[in-house]
């Protein structure tokens, strides 16, 4: 049958697809994290604009990829622990693993 090694093919092209694992960051970074996300909520009204390196847990197989992600801010959810964006792309505060902010003049 040519159906099953369509399947085949499918399974060889996940199994070979590459997974980072989740780098595990000191309490020195968090904390540099949280006084970055702090200067962020300082200055939430001006809606700044972000750049930020999170890791997105892939759905399949253990591990993930880095994405980097710029945009304008909105408002950060303590309660979901959620960056949100003007666009509502919305970025788990604890898959962070850098974030820098671009304040307007």
């Amino acid at each position: 049958f040519h159906h099953a090694n369509l399947f085949d093919e499918a399974g060889i092209k996940e199994t070979s697809r590459l997974t980072n694992n989740k780098k595990e960051i000191s309490e020195d970074v968090k904390e540099l994290i949280n006084i970055k996300l702090q200067e962020i909520e300082n200055n939430i009204k001006e809606k700044p604009y972000i750049e930020v390196i999170y890791f997105k847990k892939d759905k399949i197989k253990q591990g993930g990829e880095y994405i980097e992600y710029q945009g304008n801010i909105k408002k950060i959810d303590l309660i979901n622990r959620k960056l949100i964006f003007i666009d509502n792309k919305k970025i788990d505060l604890n898959s962070i693993y850098e974030i820098r902010m671009h304040l307007q003049n």
